[in-house]
């Protein structure tokens, strides 16, 4: 039995180039041919060296193949007591004249968390494509916003997240461009939309984060941070110190994603979730399923709840 996974570095991101993969492939002290995936799992100073995605994909293969001579789907392996149905939200991509139909079409099937991607215009212009938008949901439906770090002007994104007090926003993902500590303890502090850090966490430090930025939601990659125990144990930490931490798979387009697991909680091949109810079935990893264009995945943890969600 062998488990093959794609690698599929996104240097821009963190986690390492092709080059440097393929050279610490070259220069592996010890051969991985032979020893169970038990044993070399146990290597806790195997993958330490490794850029983040070849230690992620090493990992999620040695993972993926334990589970199943284990006979055990993923997810249990990694979190015994994981629930094996979890909501989803929609992504309908950028904030752009088409958001509102697509918005009113993840509603429709049965989406009741959408997220959208921002920063492509001011944010003055922004926020009134977000009012316009707002204006169509149906009352309950929570919007996550992805800046991707687009705005430079503290000012402006001062002003901006406080134009979204009226709005049914969840969190605000990474508005600026060259994020700092103490500015977004700032802006944390003086406004009333939640923060959200993704590539800012290969700047920062976690326990700095931790320290002065408490309640700020966190996404996880697990491409980034080397793997799905690292980023377990990251969201563990978030969740011990009643963080929000939000699991994301990183950027599978049109592909089935390895398995996924964040604060002490489930993971599994994607499956499409059933229309009408926002649900995501979590699959045995026996069964293999797959879907040609699944929705990639992300997990959240607030407080006692635990979500998975669509986006990216």
């Amino acid at each position: 039995m062998h488990r093959v996974r794609r690698l599929r570095p996104l240097p821009e991101t963190g986690t390492g180039s092709y080059a440097e993969c393929e050279a610490w492939l070259q220069r592996l002290p010890a051969p991985l041919q032979g020893r169970s995936p038990e044993d070399l799992l146990a290597d806790s100073g195997l993958f330490d060296s490794a850029p983040p995605a070849l230690a992620h994909a090493l990992e999620t293969a040695l993972l993926d193949l334990q589970a199943r001579l284990l006979g055990e789907p993923l997810h249990r392996l990694l979190a015994p007591h994981a629930k094996r149905r979890i909501p989803v939200n929609a992504m309908i991509g950028a904030l752009d004249e088409e958001a509102s139909e697509r918005a009113i079409a993840a509603q429709q099937a049965g989406f009741t968390t959408i997220k959208i991607k921002i920063g492509m215009r001011s944010p003055d212009r922004t926020l009134q494509q977000l009012r316009a938008l707002s204006a169509r949901l149906t009352p309950g439906t929570r919007l996550r916003l992805d800046a991707n770090r687009a705005w430079r002007s503290v000012d402006d994104v001062h002003r901006f997240l406080h134009g979204l007090a009226d709005l049914p926003v969840e969190y605000v993902e990474e508005p600026l461009r060259t994020p700092r500590l103490e500015t977004l303890q700032t802006l944390q502090r003086d406004t009333p939309v939640p923060l959200a850090l993704d590539e800012s966490l290969g700047d920062l430090s976690p326990a700095a984060v931790f320290d002065t930025l408490p309640g700020v939601c966190l996404i996880l990659k697990p491409m980034c941070l080397g793997g799905l125990r690292p980023t377990l144990a990251l969201a563990r930490q978030a969740r011990a110190r009643r963080e929000d931490s939000l699991h994301q798979h990183g950027r599978e387009r049109g592909r089935n994603l390895e398995h996924g697991a964040t604060g002490g909680l489930p993971g599994t091949r994607e499956r499409t979730a059933r229309p009408g109810t926002g649900h995501q079935p979590l699959a045995d990893c026996r069964s293999r399923p797959t879907t040609p264009h699944p929705p990639r995945l992300d997990y959240t943890v607030r407080g006692s709840r635990q979500w998975f969600c669509a986006p990216g």
